[in-house]
């Protein structure tokens, strides 16, 4: 059965009619008339019909689009008021104030509602009102109302208390949209619909500032022609830690970065084209350091790939080591590992230095410099090792007043080359 409207003539403060929504329509429409002066009153809903359990509703003035809540006053002249009621089993109106005369009430349950011919639209700079509801349209915008809202107020949680404040402010000022609450921290949460994108400032020309630490879930895309398309630094683009130039108007190459399982490494290298070259550069005069804190070895290339360096070549130059002894026992011993040049001096034609374990390292080369222009120095391996195939520990001999080029050809045999 269809609701059926209710309608009464109220006379005395207290007086109320009450309309049953028996089929939940979604609207209903109050209409006042008759000749009365001073006349306020509530529109009010309930889901008992009890009267300790209604609560005011927020309601439109139809003859002129303003928002009524509470006690609101009507007009000596025939008007009336149309709202939301969707999840109300009872809606009233209650008399709070008459003056004189009587006012007949007539309450229409409707499907739908739609400003009378030369009513305007709410003014939303002229509404105060609150809207209390507790429905999952709380307060729904849209050609077709509840059915696919242009905008749509969810307060159905049966313990909300959270929501967004809008702020204005003065032109040039900006808006401030930002979560409210009871609480003293809650989080906030945008989202598109589905698999549907989210843009931010689309249109806007300016930039979009995140002020906080940000977590990225998921692949992060970035499309831009600056030359600080990615910058990082406690002053972003202004001397970053970390820029991004894609700037070339034809930029197409760049670098990746791999990350793997603990221990497997990271792999850094050029993409773009199938053959591209990498260049990797300090600043100014600036050197460029590799593996100066780490304590493996360092790789440059395959085995089969030729290693180009244009420019001089500067050794790092280990402690100076007096030649000694005329045995791999009481040799002097050569500085651990730390240089590729060891100079010696005392050479006298039987003194030697002796091959520290720290170098021996398959493929190490190292240069032993004699520092006495006529005299020979003996070098010897590695304790136990061989050089260019004689016996264990037997030293190689340089030329007089010559240094000695020496390869470690295996640290598991602990074989030498020598020249």
């Amino acid at each position: 059965m269809a609701n059926q409207p209710a309608s009464a003539t109220l006379t005395t403060v207290g007086d109320t009619l009450v309309l049953r929504n028996s089929t939940n329509a979604k609207y209903a429409r109050a209409v006042f008339t008759n000749t009365y002066t001073g006349l306020s009153g509530s529109w009010q809903g309930s889901n008992e019909g009890t009267d300790s359990t209604y609560v005011n509703l927020t309601a439109m003035r139809e003859d002129t689009g303003g928002l009524v809540s509470g006690a609101f006053s009507l007009s000596a002249t025939n008007c009336s008021i149309a709202s939301a009621i969707n999840n109300w089993n009872y809606v009233r109106f209650k008399v709070t104030a008459i003056s004189t005369g009587s006012v007949d009430v007539r309450i229409d349950p409707l499907p739908s509602i739609s400003l009378p011919l030369g009513v305007s639209p709410i003014a939303l700079s002229s509404v105060t009102s609150a809207v209390t509801s507790a429905s999952a349209n709380a307060f729904a915008v849209g050609a077709a109302g509840t059915t696919a809202p242009t905008f749509n107020v969810d307060a159905s949680a049966s313990s909300v208390a959270t929501g967004w404040g809008i702020v204005g402010a003065a032109a040039a000022s900006g808006a401030s949209l930002a979560v409210i609450s009871s609480g003293t921290n809650e989080n906030g949460t945008i989202d598109a619909k589905g698999s549907g994108t989210l843009t931010i400032n689309g249109t806007a020309t300016g930039a979009i500032t995140l002020a906080r630490a940000t977590g990225v879930t998921g692949a992060l895309t970035v499309t831009s022609t600056s030359a600080s398309s990615l910058a990082v630094g406690r002053q972003g683009a202004t001397t970053p830690t970390l820029k991004v130039d894609s700037s070339t108007s034809s930029q197409a190459a760049g670098l990746s970065i791999v990350g793997a399982a603990s221990g497997s490494g990271v792999a850094v290298a050029a993409i773009g084209g199938t053959n591209e070259p990498l260049t990797l550069d300090a600043k100014g005069s600036g050197t460029i350091t590799i593996g100066a804190t780490s304590t493996g070895a360092v790789t440059i290339g395959a085995t089969s790939q030729a290693l180009i360096i244009p420019g001089p070549q500067t050794m790092g130059i280990g402690a100076s080591t007096a030649a000694a002894g005329t045995t791999t026992s009481d040799a002097g011993a050569l500085p651990a590992g730390t240089a590729s040049v060891y100079p010696t001096t005392g050479a006298d034609d039987t003194k030697g230095v002796v091959i520290h374990a720290s170098d021996k390292v398959t493929g190490r080369k190292i240069f032993i410099g004699n520092g006495v222009s006529n005299k020979i120095l003996k070098v010897y391996p590695a304790s136990g090792g061989t050089i260019n195939g004689a016996g264990a520990d037997v030293a190689f001999s340089s030329a007089s007043g010559k240094g000695v080029v020496i390869v470690c050809l295996s640290s598991g045999s602990n074989t030498w080359l020598a020249s």
